[in-house]
């Protein structure tokens, strides 16, 4: 076990608000120039700059949606606002089938699930959700694949729950429920690959074992389910592996090992692996799992067949934001940078500035789409061509 691996989450979440603060200080003092990361052949470009209300970044096609707004995605220049019938809160999720998925609130101020048409911003269905994301925005919530809508939320609890997670079905061009599958208590992690909806549990609040759920996306069968060493944070499917980092819910408590993969096809543990404090938000591509260091401040890549550790970035004392990974390459957000790792090497490939703490990233193409948060009136949003 590393130096430093003991972070809980409580601890991490105070570090991160002193490297905000940080951030702050550095965004009122310091200045950006484009183009001007480290290593000038390799640089991105800045394409465009603007400030926004909001850091949840969908890209869809030409359009990139905050959810209560929409701005063209090659220049930036402002595509589309919501109407008085979505609820000026609604923030973007998702994007899938010509539409941008959001959470809203409804007339009685109860949660909603809203499609939007990404061209024009037009309301296609809304859909009661109850308490939508249950996990607190700790990771994807709302999926489109298939020609499907998958949620995980909460409905009110049964007589031994205060709350019952399920993850709910609709048709994705109306909007119109399909199924609704149960699952174990505090459900806080979903996945959609291969016609499959994996979701995540902690099986209650006190509970240092989890259990993950394989449904039929067509049906909602449960198809397999797998009990885990610890409450689950996360979950990624990638050539046939499900993978998945641990939680914390009972602070200052570690149960290792941190990491694991199961089998997509019987929910079969391939692995388990203690790889130090890890954030719980986790990436995938090409049968390697990224995840985030949260003791050291670094990106580590496991190989999602064996979880053997392939490579490992640390900066320490920075802590980054969820990776996103894209034509073999992993961005991941710090409190002053952005920097861009070959996915198979681990090699750092460009740094570029953005004077405060990056909160969201979204990739199309050859652009990624950068959120950093500013003081006024919120973010500031950055275009890079990579």
């Amino acid at each position: 076990m590393e130096a430093g691996a003991k972070v809980t989450r409580r601890a991490a979440l105070t570090r991160l608000g002193g490297a905000l603060a940080g951030g702050l200080l550095a965004s009122a003092c310091g200045s950006l120039q484009a183009g001007s990361g480290a290593g000038a052949s390799g640089s991105p470009e800045l394409l465009w700059r603007r400030q926004v209300g909001v850091d949840s970044l969908v890209v869809s096609g030409d359009t990139l949606s905050l959810g209560t707004e929409a701005l063209d995605a090659a220049t930036g220049k402002p595509r589309w606002s919501i109407g008085s019938d979505v609820k000026p809160r609604a923030v973007a999720f998702a994007a899938g089938g010509g539409m941008v998925l959001c959470s809203g609130t409804n007339a009685n101020g109860a949660d909603n699930i809203t499609a939007l048409s990404a061209a024009t911003g037009h309301l296609r269905w809304t859909a009661p959700a109850d308490v939508g994301n249950p996990n607190n925005g700790a990771g994807p919530w709302l999926t489109f694949a298939d020609n499907a809508v998958y949620a995980l939320i909460g409905l009110p609890g049964s007589h031994d729950v205060s709350r019952d997670e399920v993850v709910l079905a609709l048709d994705g061009r109306t909007g119109a429920r399909t199924w609704m599958s149960r699952l174990p208590p505090m459900a806080t992690a979903m996945a959609v690959a291969g016609g499959t909806v994996y979701a995540g549990s902690a099986l209650g609040p006190q509970s240092t074992s989890g259990q993950v759920v394989a449904l039929d996306g067509a049906t909602g069968a449960r198809r397999w389910s797998a009990m885990v060493g610890a409450p689950i944070g996360a979950l990624t499917v990638t050539e046939g592996v499900v993978a998945g980092c641990w939680d914390y819910l009972i602070p200052f408590q570690r149960t290792p090992p941190l990491m694991f993969g199961l089998n997509a096809a019987d929910g079969r543990i391939l692995w388990q692996r203690d790889v130090g404090a890890v954030l719980a938000r986790i990436a995938s591509a090409d049968g390697l799992v990224f995840a985030l260091d949260l003791a050291n401040g670094g990106l580590l890549a496991v190989d999602a067949l064996t979880g053997t550790l392939r490579w490992k970035h640390t900066t320490g004392g920075q802590y980054p934001s969820a990776p996103v990974v894209a034509g073999g390459t992993v961005y991941v957000g710090y409190l002053n940078s952005v920097q861009a790792f070959s996915a198979r090497t681990g090699q750092q490939l460009w740094s570029y500035p953005v004077d405060g703490p990056v909160t969201s990233l979204a990739a199309s193409g050859d652009t990624l789409y950068v959120a950093r948060y500013a003081a006024t009136p919120g973010y500031t949003l950055y275009a890079l061509r990579v």
